[in-house]
């Protein structure tokens, strides 16, 4: 019986265990990457490198990123890595987490920060598509917030087709069409 009781609780690792290596597939050790990041950094960016582009898939099928412009982002975070956040890495890291966490840490950090910095695109104001709001009750104005919520959510989603659903919500909305 007891022999049956600790095989239903033993813990096997698998190939995608979180002690692995996605590169390599080999045994994951911590301070091989601190060493690296310490002796070599370049060498340890050029291990990232898969890592930073799981990361800016995300944003791209989050619709922040556009596909075209994900090889220009790349380039960008790897520049700022090199230049600004290794060296600040290098004096901050504490060995509290692993350094792969850490480091996709900083790597989204980074993607947030040129989402930011990037140029704002023509937004449709909702506001502006039914200006008779202004007599709604509370609970009836929260309703309305979420759906904007949902409504900004669809046009990031969809950017290629920002145009013609901003066409048809104001013809849906009967508001004046102009020129832009």
């Amino acid at each position: 019986m007891s022999v049956r009781i600790t095989k239903l609780f033993s813990v096997k690792r698998g190939k995608n265990s979180r002690s692995r290596d996605r590169s390599t597939g080999r045994a994951y050790s911590n301070e091989m990457d601190v060493e690296l990041l310490y002796n070599d950094p370049g060498q340890l960016l050029i291990k990232y490198q898969p890592v930073i582009e799981i990361i800016l898939n995300k944003f791209v099928r989050s619709g922040f990123f556009e596909e075209a412009d994900k090889d220009d982002h790349k380039q960008t975070i790897n520049e700022k890595l090199l230049s600004q956040k290794i060296p600040k890495m290098q004096a901050q890291y504490n060995r509290q987490y692993y350094l792969s966490t850490y480091f996709s840490r900083v790597i989204h950090n980074l993607c947030l920060e040129i989402k930011r910095s990037m140029p704002k695109e023509h937004t449709l104001d909702i506001n502006a598509v039914n200006p008779g709001f202004s007599d709604i009750r509370l609970e009836n104005l929260l309703v309305i917030e979420e759906e904007k919520k949902r409504l900004h959510t669809i046009l990031r989603l969809f950017p290629k087709s920002k145009a013609r659903l901003d066409f048809m919500l104001r013809l849906l909305s009967r508001t004046t069409i102009t020129k832009s």
